[in-house]
């Protein structure tokens, strides 16, 4: 039995939360806490962030953080790009399994 109407609905309430910045500053900044108290041998507590949130500028409908440099991932080599995408699987069960926190 598929309750559609409750999906539609929970569906539609998370859809509008995301519209909100100011709870996507406070998941940025909560991942952000999250990940730099990871054991410090981990991998995922020097090497997986979130860019700094300027709350002050941040607002419902604008959401600023700190700018960060980095390369896509097609512009790495083959070596490194298995590396990232090691560190990506390792951070998404992190977060899934460990800390509860999703942050994409």
């Amino acid at each position: 039995n598929l309750d559609a109407k409750g999906l539609v609905d929970e569906w539609g309430t998370r859809f509008v939360e995301e519209l909100d910045y100011r709870l996507e500053a406070r998941n940025a900044t909560q991942f952000q806490r999250e990940m730099t108290t990871r054991d410090s041998l981990s991998s995922l507590s020097t090497s997986v962030f979130a860019p700094a949130v300027f709350e002050d500028l941040s607002s419902r409908r604008v959401l600023v953080t700190e700018w960060i440099d980095g390369k896509r991932i097609d512009q790495v080599g083959a070596e490194e790009r298995g590396r990232l995408c090691a560190l990506t699987l390792s951070s998404y069960l992190a977060m899934l399994l460990e800390t509860g926190v999703l942050h994409a």
